[in-house]
């Protein structure tokens, strides 16, 4: 066996370890000068807003007419939810489908079994899907409502494939058991749904979770997300539409077209912070109080990455974890078992 091929055999794939550990943010924020960055953005965002108030006064008679965007991209999210409900409800088809399998005594793990299963999960994640692709273009759905069911597929996807994994093999020991005594039991409903919406795409029976939930930093995360939204309402008024709103794009010449998409650069850049800090760190952290789901190392300090490897990495570590935990460790075992050959 080659020195490649041994070093490869003794490597051991880390699993994920729980634990109780706040926000790179939340430690930063309160331990360091960081939020004099933050006041500087909130200082920039209120200039903005004045510059909007203003011009909104002047041109349309309404101070508040900039809100039409936010109207125009959540006009349709009450279907939506509704569409998302009927999403989060499948996911119990899974849920009871294993269940009902592991209950039936088998003394051996059956081939045929393993078969039909993957199959009726494959189709699944077909009709899971399609049937969002569909809702999207027959409800014409704008960008957020878009961005909501694209981006919550996903989420019930992975976290369905991270369930089945993590209890397909003791729903295999509960089938083919000899007794009763077996220690290990069939997760609980109540443990699933708690993993559905906990901020984590790795299934365990159990979290390291804190006594009490403080409703105030709930409070505080909620409105952070609403100001948040607003703040990418003003961006795309402000800095995005007067670019194109008034241009015809088939006729505008490439240095003109050059020129507005590195202006564009600079609001999308914006987005991007606004992004992560609303969803990376106020809507995960908000889930997580309200769940008294104590780890919250969601991301790293990307700002500092030294690579585009590193930078993938810390900046979505739910993501990573779960990426890491099914598809790398599984690439690396199969490319292993390539190689023995």
């Amino acid at each position: 066996m080659s020195i490649e091929m041994e070093k490869h055999t003794n490597k051991q794939f880390r699993m994920k370890e729980f634990q109780e550990r706040p926000s790179l943010l939340t430690t930063l924020l309160t331990q360091t000068d960081l939020s004099c960055l933050k006041n500087f953005f909130c200082a920039m965002f209120f200039l903005l807003f004045l510059k909007t108030v203003f011009e909104d006064s002047v041109s349309h008679g309404n101070p508040v007419h900039h809100l039409w965007l936010i109207k125009w991209n959540f006009n349709k999210l009450p279907i939506t939810l509704i569409f998302w409900c009927l999403l989060a409800g499948s996911t119990l088809l899974i849920y009871y489908s294993l269940q009902f399998w592991s209950r039936r005594p088998c003394k051996t793990e059956p081939m045929k079994d393993f078969i039909i299963l993957l199959f009726l999960y494959i189709i699944y994640l077909c009709a899971l899907f399609y049937c969002c692709f569909r809702f999207i273009l027959t409800m014409q759905l704008e960008c957020a409502c878009t961005f909501i069911v694209t981006c919550e597929s996903t989420r019930i996807s992975m976290r369905v494939h991270s369930f089945i994994r993590e209890v397909y093999s003791l729903a295999v020991r509960l089938k083919i058991r000899l007794d009763d005594d077996i220690p290990e039991k069939y997760p609980t409903l109540e443990q699933y749904v708690y993993f559905f919406f906990c901020p984590s795409l790795v299934f365990r029976q159990s979290y390291p979770r804190n006594s009490n939930c403080n409703w105030q930093a709930v409070k505080n995360y909620a409105q952070e997300i609403i100001i948040i939204i607003y703040c990418v309402d003003l961006i795309f008024i402000q800095m995005i539409l007067p670019q194109y709103e008034k241009e015809n794009v088939t006729a505008v010449n490439f240095s003109a077209k050059v020129s507005n998409i590195f202006n564009s650069i600079t609001a999308g850049a914006l987005c991007l912070l606004l992004l992560f800090y609303g969803l990376l760190h106020c809507w995960l952290n908000m889930f997580a109080e309200l769940l008294r789901y104590s780890d919250r190392q969601f991301y790293l300090n990307w700002w500092s990455s030294k690579s585009m490897a590193e930078y993938y990495r810390f900046w979505n570590l739910v993501v990573h974890e779960w990426l890491y935990a099914y598809i790398y460790r599984d690439i690396s075992q199969v490319i292993y078992n390539l190689e023995i050959k």
